[in-house]
């Protein structure tokens, strides 16, 4: 994936995010949809297929914190 069709690709899920889900006349979108985790996911995808090195890329990993009274 080249750069220009990474950036191409972020603007047009902005532009669709606007849409509503459901398609009516009557229906007027004010904000868009969030497209965050569609551009973690899209960025992943660029940078496994630019660089060969990459073996694995975790995206939107939950953080564990050990209690540190109970040690769990």
């Amino acid at each position: 994936m080249e750069p220009k069709e990474f950036i191409l690709k972020v603007i047009d899920s902005y532009v669709e995010a606007r849409r509503s889900v459901f398609k009516d006349k009557k229906i007027h979108r004010g904000r868009s949809h969030t497209i965050s985790s569609l551009a973690e996911d899209l960025l992943a995808y660029y940078l496994i297929k630019n660089d060969p090195n990459i073996e694995k890329i975790y995206v939107d990993q939950s953080v564990y914190f050990p209690d540190s009274k109970t040690g769990i």
